[in-house]
Parts: C-alpha cells; structure tokens; sequence
C-alpha cells in the first residue's frame, strides 16, 4: 500500500514538470508546443495501431484492432494537421482554417470511433474492410480541404476566429463522445476494470479538450493550450489502456476472452465432482482440484511441479505391487487410457482407496502432446453397493436353483402320475375284459347251451328261440367291449400294426374311413408309451365320429428328432379351440383332458380349427418319454 501511495506521487510529480515544461516551451514559441503536444498523440496512436496490428492473428480482441486502425488515420491526420497549423513553413496559402478543418475532421472520426468500439467487443471484423472504410474516409477529408474546399471554414480571423459550424462541430462531438462512454459502461463486462476506466477517463478528457476549443479567439491563446493539455492526457491515458497494458499484461487485453475461458475451466475443474489431475510432459503436476487433493491427502500447492508418480500412487488390490500410471501409456500411446480393474490410490497418508481411472492427451493446435489430465473418482460405494449385489444375486440363485428344484421335483411327481394313472385306467380296462370274458360271457354261454336243449325236448320253441338270439347278441357285444377295452392286437403286436387296426374297427364299427400314413418308427418298447399313444389316437378317433359330421379322417404316425407324433385330421365341421375349455363345449372336455395329460408327460397337443374349416390334432411325445420306466 505504502509502494503504491509512493508511486502515484512520483507520477503525480512527473507530470506536473512534464507540463511545466509544456508551458515553458509554449512561452518560448507556440509552434514548439503545438508540435511537442500533437507529437506526442501522434506516437501513441501510431503504437496503439503497432500493437493491435502485430497481434491480430493470434488476438481475440476485435475493438482493439478496430481502434488500432481507426488510430492509425487519426494519426495521420493529426501529423497533416500539425504541418499545416499557422506559422507553419509546409503548406503554402493555408492558414489557421485549414488546421482547424483538419482538427474537426480527426475528432469527428476518432469519435465515431470510439462511439462505435464497443459493439465490436464480441464481433470479428475484417481489417483490410476496415482499412479500406477509415483510408477512403480520411482520404475524402484531405480532399475536400486541399484539393476542392468544399469543407465548411471552421477559423476566419477576419471574421472573428472561430465559426458557428466549428462550435457547433465541437459540441456534436462532445456528445458522440458521451454516448460512447455510456455504451462502454453498458458493455463493461467485456472490459478489465482498470482498463474501462482507462476509456472512461480518455473519453472524458477529450471531452474537456474539445470543450475548451470552443472559446478560443486566437490559436495561440491559453483555451487552445488548455485544449492541447487535456489531449495529451487523453492519449496517455489511452497509452496506459493499450500499449502499456497489452506489453506488461497482455492476457488483461489481447488474450480477455482466452483468459476468462481459462478461468472458466479452471473453475469447473474445481468444481467437478471427480478427482483431477494435470500434468506437463515430463510428468510434474500442474494442477489438483480439490476432489484430488482430498482423495489423495496432497493440496495443491504441496503437489505443484512433484512428479506424477509421488502424488498419484497406485498399487493392485491383489498383489500391493505398483501399477503402471495412466500418465505414462497416454504420454507413449497418445490415446485415452485406463486403469485395470482392481486398482488402489495409496494416499499421502498411507490409506488405500479402490479407484476408477482414465488419462486423456493435452494437445496443442500442432496435435503435439502437451500434458495429461487424469479423471479418477472414489469408488468405495460403488464396491460395497456390487458386492450387496453380488450377495443378493447368489441368494436369488440359490433361492431360484432350490424353487426350480422343488418344480422338477413336482413336475417330475406329476408325470409319474400321469404314468400311474394310464397303467391304472390300462389295468382296469384290462380287468373289465377279463370280466366280460372269462366271466359274462361264459356264463352267457352256458345260458346258450341250456337253451338250445330245452328247445330241442319243446314241440313249440319259438319262445325260447327268441331268446336265444338276444342272448348271442349279448355274447357278441360282449366280446366286442373286450376286445375294445383290451385290443390283443396291443399286446401282441406294435404300435404301426395295432393304429392299423384301430383304424379298421372305426371303419367296420362307426363307417369313418381312416387313411393311415405310418411311418417306419423305432420299435417302443415302453407298453404304457405305446398304451398312451394308441389311446389317444383312439379319443381323437372317437372325437371326429362324434363332432366332425365326416365319413373320412386322416391317421398319422411320424417320428422325428426323438418325439414321436400322432396326427389325425379331417375337413368336418370344426370348432374354435379357445371354447374347448368351457362346459358348453361337450367335445372338448376329452380334449382338454388329453393335452393336460400330453403336457404332464413332456409332451404337447396342437390343434389347428374353426368353424367349418375341418380340425387338426398333431400330438407328440417324446420317444423317451420322462416318467416312463422300463418294466412299465
């Protein structure tokens, strides 16, 4: 503070001999004075120029290379201008007017110019357009003074100095001026402080300058002086803005927008939720963020420059052996890269955190590897939330493995039932015809017998004739239900051979037609399999006699891939499969019985119908039916 308070004393001193002089050399010839004092404006806006010319290509200040050359005309009016003020042995002919007229019109410009400045703070511009605009402007002005005077008088000595158009000019100025300053306050967040007040300053300086041009009689009198120091302010005040900020610190004026960017990262990587890590080429570090500096116990200022390795310290969770850093397989591959999966960060104080990891490349515009910045994050959670996961998966499979167990286990029971109750209803048919065979109908024929003598010892036996025929019927039906109930055919012979023969008592007792297509199938030795499949084809025989309406009917047996089919169709009258399982439906009561006991032995019953479009039945099975046993 006391540094600072020195410094603005010696400026305030150096200035005020810096004007002194000026004084004495006005005292000592005007011309002297005028020439120091227009120099002087001259050099710095030639070096404002200079500075935002040179920088152009690689500065992302748009209005100082619009000022700079804006400046660079002013300039060189201003140069023609002192040349040509009275006393002045350069242009012959021309007086005080002339110098006056060449003073409004570099006002005018610089003022417009200013007044347009601050609309070009976020625009590009084009400088050989702007060049072009400000040469033919300037060029316009010297011709209309030099070469045909078409330029308004602005000083007439004979007339009583200045004219009502160069006060008049003076005053328009002053207030372009103005609304310039206001729109620089209005844009100010695109301006340093120091560097707005600068402008702020430089504009009301002129201001004062151009105020005090408007009440002098002679161009030599103390308003012209006065004039002519507040000018000189103005453009060291502008010198201060441009030159002196863009040499000592060019980031604060040539590189504004570049460095709030940097600003903008460097706050967002502090901000980030993640660790961050940047390092140089040669591996130091650069920058921690502060989710870096609590993950791995190292602040910011302790970690500047250290090597990589010493700040981000990583081992196998495994092994506790090192791992190789990021840093170095992004610095010799030049692509992203990550860590290994069960990696530790070892912090400053010897604790071990598990981590996620990557490295990316810094490049340069020339795609030359600057640095790397790492990206890490804590995931401690994330670890004990997978191993929660992970024990609740093993429960769920072990829960799913005892479920799927206990259904096997009952699926399995059903199908032995479903075995079970084939060999029961087999083994009742079986002693059903036993019955009607060794029982009824050998008693039936013993009641033939008996009757055929008592009608031979009867003179009239038409009685008992009668009942002789109903007893052979009675005989004959009852072989008929035997043979039904317990077909020899089914125990004699195969599966092919005993669908043969159901197929002709459907044609001798019900007068349907059966084509039979067998194919050539392994033999089934199971009996119940075989028992199984000759009574379905039996029911869906049975199905078509009763609901079909038809006289012909299709017989399949086919083998393929280890199952074995049934297929029975007709063109009848058809239903729709989905009332098979309601009561009004009286056909499909067999129906839905036969596929639950299909299903219950592994196999299924497909049924393809409607409404007068025939029925379908493919039954299938597998050859090695579950549930069956041998000895069955």
């Amino acid at each position: 503070m006391q540094s600072t308070s020195i410094q603005i004393l010696w400026t305030g001193l150096a200035a005020l001999v810096f004007f002194a002089g000026l004084y004495l050399a006005s005292l000592y010839h005007y011309l002297l004075f005028h020439a120091i004092a227009e120099g002087f404006s001259i050099v710095i806006a030639c070096g404002i120029f200079m500075l935002a010319w040179n920088t152009r290509r690689y500065s992302d200040n748009n209005y100082l290379l619009f000022i700079g050359i804006a400046y660079l005309f002013v300039a060189i009016l201003d140069f023609v201008h002192t040349l040509s003020f009275r006393g002045m042995p350069i242009f012959a002919g021309h007086g005080a007017n002339t110098a006056t007229q060449l003073w409004v019109g570099a006002r005018y410009i610089e003022a417009l110019t200013l007044l347009a400045a601050p609309f070009f703070t976020n625009r590009r511009i084009r400088a050989g357009a702007c060049f072009a605009v400000y040469g033919i402007a300037a060029a316009a002005l010297l011709l209309s003074i030099f070469y045909r005077p078409v330029f308004p008088d602005c000083f007439l000595p004979a007339g009583g100095g200045l004219t009502a158009f160069k006060i008049a000019s003076e005053y328009v100025i002053c207030l372009l001026l103005f609304v310039s300053a206001l729109l620089f306050i209005r844009q100010r967040q695109a301006f340093e402080r120091r560097i707005l007040f600068l402008f702020l300053g430089a504009i009301a300086a002129t201001i004062l300058g151009e105020l005090a041009f408007t009440t002098y009689a002679s161009v030599f009198d103390a308003s012209n002086l006065l004039g002519h120091y507040f000018k000189i302010f103005s453009f060291y005040l502008l010198y201060k803005a441009v030159i002196e900020t863009g040499l000592e610190r060019p980031f604060s004026l040539l590189f504004r927008d570049l460095n709030q960017q940097r600003q903008r990262l460097r706050v967002t990587l502090k901000s980030i939720g993640d660790g961050v890590i940047v390092t140089d080429r040669s591996r130091a570090v650069t920058f921690l963020n502060r989710v870096a500096e609590e993950l791995t116990g190292w602040s910011a200022a302790e970690s500047y420059n250290q090597p990589v390795e010493k700040v981000f310290r990583i081992i196998n969770e495994a092994s506790g052996q090192s791992v190789k850093s990021p840093v170095d397989a992004v610095l010799e591959s030049g692509v992203i890269a990550g860590l290994a999966n069960h990696t530790l960060l070892v912090r400053k104080d010897g604790r071990q955190i598990p981590i996620d990891d990557s490295g990316a490349p810094i490049r340069g515009n020339e795609g030359r590897i600057l640095g790397v910045v790492l990206v890490f994050r804590d995931i401690t959670e994330r670890r004990r939330a997978e191993d929660e996961m992970k024990r609740f998966n093993e429960i769920l499979e072990q829960r799913v493995a005892e479920r799927t167990r206990l259904a096997q286990q009952q699926a399995m029971q059903l199908k032995a039932q479903a075995v079970e109750l084939v060999k029961t209803e087999e083994r009742e048919r079986q002693r059903i015809s036993r019955i009607l065979h060794d029982d009824l109908q050998q008693t039936l024929a013993a009641a033939r017998l008996q009757l055929e003598t008592a009608c031979a010892a009867m003179a009239d036996a038409s009685l008992l004739e009668n009942v002789g025929e109903l007893v052979d019927a009675a005989i004959s039906r009852s072989r008929h239900l035997s043979h039904e109930l317990n077909p020899p055919i089914l125990n004699q012979s195969g599966l092919a051979e005993s669908l043969e023969w159901l197929a002709g008592r459907m044609a001798d007792q019900f007068g349907l037609h059966v084509e039979t297509v067998l194919e050539e199938v392994p033999d089934v030795e199971n009996e119940t399999l075989k028992i199984f499949l000759f009574r379905a084809a039996q029911e869906l025989l049975f199905n078509t006699v009763k609901h079909a309406g038809v006289e012909n009917a299709r017989l399949a047996l086919t083998c393929s891939d280890g199952w074995l089919g049934i297929h029975v169709s007709d063109a009848g009258e058809g239903f729709d499969p989905a009332l098979m399982e309601t009561a009004s439906r009286k056909s499909g009561m067999g129906l839905a019985a036969l596929r639950e006991r299909t299903r219950s032995m592994g196999g299924h019953l497909r049924i393809e119908s409607g409404p007068g479009r025939g029925s379908r039945f493919e039954l299938s099975v597998p050859l090695q039916a579950p549930g069956f046993s041998e000895d069955s």
